[in-house]
């Protein structure tokens, strides 16, 4: 157990540590620094709104929305501006860093794949799919025209004025071009004009638009750093084919050495299979469970089902790979480093008011919070030596919106357990290779550091804070074991699956409010029961 004394410097190192990471992405995450007028809610309304004003007035069986972050946008900010305060005009530009889609169909979509603003495609006549800015104004708009004409009349004139008043634009402000755009679909008329948007009139505007039957059926706002996303393929960096090899190569030797590991323990009959069972299923559950709330439910049995078989799939891959990680890596590590799994081993028990188990979780929460201002540290820092930051990108960055928590959470479990158990059995892989347990710790620490340097594209002047955090991780791992990893990589990564933030009333910061809630009380759960009983405020206090 913990002194008492102790215990509460690290539950107040937890909360400060957390509350300057959540103050750092000001000046680090795109969600920070972007204007986020609306809610979704509205943005949905306002997408309805402009959809049947364009004349699609089916009743929509099924529906999909999601917020999404241009990348393109912001690299070319990058290239084009080296100064230190470059991220500062995404405060005050209209266009912003985020879009909104919308769409719409008449029937059920039938993909067991995410849903995505082009994804199903759209194939299906009377298909509508939108892009709106955060501000609620039109980017880009595509109809799906009817298959076969009953009654094939004269071409009437579009109305052009429509898309270019819901995308906030001025005609007269426009001049006729040559169109350069192949629609997706079938159209009778193609128009395109250049002009400038109110919202970054320094730059020049491409509009593209075409009808069928004097119906509007497409239309696009097009910017300097707008890619033609049918023909050109974003080149893959350096950096990003590195950090895929080495996660592939890691991945591919943890699951071939725990398969071979594993029957070689059970034909030993060596290996906790009741622990491995209970984890495995553990996993099963979070997985069918994140199936469950973020999945896309509609009335169409045949997809439901469809979607339930690939979940269901993929759930028992992964307790299995966990389940044999386990069998794996038990018996190695109950003979070599028994205290590394006391406490893991007594919560499986359902020893949850063990004061070990308490002090796991607290420290693992600490280790968590310092990771996260470490991330957000080495983008921050960039500035503070003259030079411009790298923007923190992470799924909390590119998935914001309402209603998604039960997703993150999952995840955020998920990642917890799963990458501490990667931790472990890559050390004992380490050691069998090395026969040098400190050796392997280094050789640990060196691939960890590598790959979050990888993810976060850490500049070299900030390379020690990436070897700090991974220092971190090998260190909790090796003093305090499985569950403290466990507990430090679920922590951490409550700034990887949210938007943290200080500004608690965000619309997008619900989400957010409901984890930090959680890992409060998770913080304060552990900090309670590491106490043993005893109390904070005794006499002893001043002895301890």
């Amino acid at each position: 157990m913990l002194k008492p004394a102790m215990a509460a410097v690290l539950l107040l190192a937890f909360i400060a540590g957390l509350g300057l990471a959540c103050w750092l992405t000001r000046y680090a995450t795109v969600y920070r620094l972007s204007p986020l007028d609306l809610p979704p809610e509205a943005l949905q309304a306002r997408a309805r709104d402009i959809i049947k004003g364009m004349g699609y007035n089916l009743p929509a069986l099924d529906s999909a929305q999601g917020i999404v972050l241009r990348d393109d946008y912001l690299h070319y900010i990058a290239e084009h501006d080296h100064s230190p305060s470059r991220w500062d005009r995404l405060r005050t530009d209209g266009l912003g860093a985020y879009r909104f889609w919308y769409r719409e169909s008449p029937r059920y979509f039938a993909t067991t794949e995410p849903i995505e603003v082009d994804r199903p495609a759209l194939d299906v006549s009377g298909m509508t799919s939108i892009y709106l800015d955060m501000q609620g104004r039109l980017h880009w708009f595509s109809g799906v025209p009817p298959q076969r004409e009953t009654n094939v009349v004269e071409t009437a004139a579009p109305d052009w004025s429509l898309p270019f008043r819901e995308a906030g634009l001025d005609p007269a402000n426009f001049h006729t071009v040559p169109s350069t755009t192949v629609p997706l679909h079938a159209y009778d008329t193609r128009a395109a004009w250049d002009g400038g948007d109110p919202a970054r009139p320094e730059l020049k505007t491409h509009v593209e638009a075409a009808s069928f039957r004097g119906k509007v059926i497409y239309f696009e706002t097009i910017y300097p750093w707008d890619q033609a996303a049918r023909e050109e393929r974003p080149q893959e960096s350096n950096r990003a084919r590195a950090l895929s090899f080495i996660l592939i190569g890691v991945f591919v030797t943890v699951l071939i050495t725990s398969a071979w590991l594993a029957r070689r323990n059970l034909k030993l009959g060596r290996g906790d299979r009741r622990g491995a069972t209970r984890v495995a299923l553990l996993f099963l559950s979070l997985h069918m469970l994140y199936w469950l709330f973020v999945g896309h439910h509609n009335g169409s049995l045949e997809a439901e089902f469809d979607l339930f078989m690939v979940q269901l799939e993929g759930a028992i891959f992964k307790s299995v790979f966990v389940w044999l990680l386990y069998v794996a890596l038990e018996p190695f590590v109950r003979k070599r480093w028994p205290e590394r799994i006391i406490s893991w081993s007594r919560l499986l028990a359902g020893g949850y008011r063990d004061p070990m188990v308490g002090r796991d979780i607290l420290i693992g929460a600490v280790a968590g919070a310092i990771i996260m201002v470490c991330t957000l540290l080495s983008s921050v820092g960039m500035r503070w030596i003259g030079r411009p930051q790298e923007l923190i990108y992470n799924p909390g960055t590119y998935a914001i919106g309402t209603h998604l928590f039960f997703g993150k959470f999952l995840q955020q479990m998920s990642a917890g357990i799963f990458l501490a158990f990667i931790s472990l059995f890559l050390l004992l892989l380490f050691v069998m290779i090395l026969r040098r347990e400190r050796l392997a710790f280094a050789l640990l620490w060196l691939l960890l550091t590598v790959v979050d340097a990888l993810i976060g594209q850490i500049h070299v002047e900030f390379l020690f804070l990436s070897a700090l955090s991974a220092l971190i991780i090998v260190y909790v791992l090796y003093r305090y074991g499985l569950l403290a990893a466990v507990t430090t990589f679920f922590f951490m990564h409550l700034a990887i699956f949210y938007p943290i933030t200080t500004e608690l009333n965000a619309w997008y910061a619900t989400d957010f409010a409901i984890a930090l809630v959680i890992c409060l009380v998770l913080a304060g759960y552990g900090f309670y029961i590491s106490l043993g009983g005893r109390s904070l405020f005794s006499g002893k206090l001043l002895e301890d």
